[in-house]
């Protein structure tokens, strides 16, 4: 992983010998989303982890839902959450 500058480091990471924890504040996900015109609201089924909405669209196709698997990439590969985030927007804007 790139975020280790030698490669001892990152074995120790694999092998559970160093731990990193990962903070991210739900108000930096709705700026994201707001930055992008969409609305975002923690999602209240299992599995899920956002809901997302367009706001200057009433089409139900510019609903969509980000999975905590999904979601989890910021955690465990180290991506970027507004990466993350704005191409789950460009893929749904996409297609709609």
């Amino acid at each position: 992983s790139l975020i280790f500058k030698k490669t001892k480091y990152y074995w120790d990471f694999l092998e559970g010998k160093i731990n990193i924890l990962v903070f991210i504040d739900f108000e930096t996900i709705e700026a994201i989303s707001r930055d992008n015109g969409f609305n975002v609201q923690r999602s209240q089924e299992n599995n899920w982890a956002f809901d997302f909405k367009n706001v200057s669209d009433d089409n139900p196709e510019s609903e969509f839902k980000m999975s905590e698997h999904y979601f989890f990439r910021t955690f465990m590969e180290f991506v970027s959450v507004q990466w993350l985030i704005k191409n789950s927007f460009n893929i749904v804007l996409k297609n709609m």
